[in-house]
């Protein structure tokens, strides 16, 4: 089992040892000895496997032992078919570990259940990128219902990709009250989600790209979005935005790109205190002048640090 792990890793990827070791690990693939740690048992394993030219070594650290290996195209792709063998072969991330990026081949009766969800509560950052061009499992079988267990969440970012421009409904989605940061790309939106959104009492930054509104009025309600900092809108659908000053009433930049129908920023914006910069990159020459009055609003209020690109 050790061998088949290393091809959850992608193609051409150098994989550090120190990781790998850890993911083995906490598989409890390593067997521990009385005078041994479970990273010399780990070394040892992966020694093998390069004496065997199963793994190559990409880089040594000054003391001799492997830093970086990789393996073989032909061979990563046997990993994945004897990996596909098993029926339960799916990786759980453990909540002691530290991956930037853990890489899913695919499998069949691939699923992210609850269970995967509750075994890491304490992960603060999620990227979860679907590309409907290359995967042939399922979205909703990523179960994105349950980031509810995710009590620790602060970042999250869900996109999804599609070369033919489909935009499926946001899932039914709990969001953690932890959060801080929230990225969506390529979804359809209904109005009831952004309300829900702005009621996340601790988000500073929220990045809509390529998303449709169920309507092209984005209307706030009353203490949305009461701590958000960073607003960044790109290629939304957007054509009316209403909006008092109250409900961003922390909000430091606003980036809007390619936004070609919306007709103007919100004038409460003018108003706003805390407003470092405005940037608007391909809109209408309308909100390109909306941007310019809000600036003129924030220096007759004094704020002169407020810049406007356009």
């Amino acid at each position: 089992m050790c061998f088949l792990y290393t091809g959850v890793f992608p193609e051409d990827y150098q994989i550090p040892v120190s990781k790998l070791v850890r993911l083995w690990a906490a598989e409890r693939f390593l067997k521990p000895c009385a005078d041994e740690s479970l990273d010399d048992v780990g070394e040892k394993y992966l020694q093998d496997l390069t004496d065997r030219s199963i793994v190559l070594v990409n880089k040594r650290k000054l003391s001799g032992k492997i830093r970086t290996c990789s393996i073989h195209d032909l061979v990563r792709d046997l990993c994945v078919r004897e990996a596909q063998k098993e029926k339960d072969s799916i990786i759980v991330v453990r909540e002691h570990l530290e991956f930037k990026e853990v890489f899913f081949p695919d499998y069949p009766d691939f699923r992210v259940t609850e269970d995967v969800y509750k075994s890491i509560p304490n992960v603060k950052k999620l990227e979860i990128v679907y590309d409907k061009n290359s995967n042939t499992t399922e979205w909703s079988l990523y179960c994105l219902d349950n980031f509810v267990h995710l009590h620790q969440l602060e970042s999250l970012k869900c996109h999804f990709l599609d070369a033919h421009g489909q935009k499926p409904d946001l899932p039914d989605l709990t969001f953690p009250s932890k959060l801080k940061e929230l990225s969506l790309l390529g979804w359809g939106i209904p109005s009831k989600y952004m309300t829900t959104i702005g009621s996340l009492h601790n988000l500073e930054i929220l990045k809509l790209r390529f998303c449709s509104l169920q309507d092209d009025e984005w209307k706030l309600s009353e203490g949305e979005y009461y701590r958000l900092k960073i607003l960044v809108l790109e290629g939304m659908n957007i054509v009316q935005w209403r909006a008092e000053t109250d409900h961003f009433p922390s909000l430091e930049q606003l980036i809007i790109k390619h936004c070609r129908k919306l007709e103007e920023i919100p004038p409460g914006f003018g108003d706003i205190p805390t407003l470092q910069l405005i940037k608007v990159v391909g809109g209408s020459r309308s909100c390109e002048n909306s941007a310019m009055q809000i600036l003129q609003d924030q220096q007759s209020l004094g704020n002169c640090d407020l810049k406007v690109i356009t």
